[in-house]
């Protein structure tokens, strides 16, 4: 780590130190890595990626289970399924990480996209989609139609 004065740091975005704070003060530079891209609203693609999915399948996903929920942060998304009928019960989901942090242990600095989120929802959609033919396929072999006679 290296300590610069405050005006050389300014000038750099490296690392400055205050000596008017009484305490040294690290300010980072918030620059992206070279590889990925650095997305800032990932709120709302995240908001607008679970009403896409939430709103496509809630009522099909509802005629086998509770619902379907899509959740997401700002580095991971996933779905969840509720199989059971109650509160609580068993759940068939997945999640998967479509960003990650550049700083210290992954925790810190600034946020790479490493997955584009449509990539992400198109896994989603396929994957809902075989859960669901998988369903309708038990459920016809369970009630198979009658003939009239």
């Amino acid at each position: 780590v290296q300590l610069l004065s405050e005006e050389a740091g300014r000038k750099t975005g490296l690392l400055s130190y205050s000596p008017l704070a009484g305490a040294e003060r690290l300010v980072e530079e918030m620059t992206p890595p070279a590889m990925g891209r650095e997305s800032t609203d990932w709120k709302s693609a995240v908001l607008d990626l679970a009403e896409r999915i939430e709103g496509d399948y809630q009522e099909k996903v509802g005629r086998f289970a509770k619902g379907i929920n899509v959740w997401g942060n700002s580095t991971t998304v996933g779905f969840d399924v509720a199989l059971g009928r109650g509160r609580s019960g068993p759940i068939w989901g997945r999640h998967t990480r479509y960003a990650e942090r550049r700083g210290f242990f992954g925790l810190f600095g600034p946020r790479v996209e490493i997955r584009d989120l449509a990539d992400v929802e198109r896994e989603f959609r396929a994957e809902i989609d075989t859960w669901l033919a998988e369903h309708e396929r038990k459920a016809s072999q369970a009630h198979p139609p009658t003939s009239a006679t």
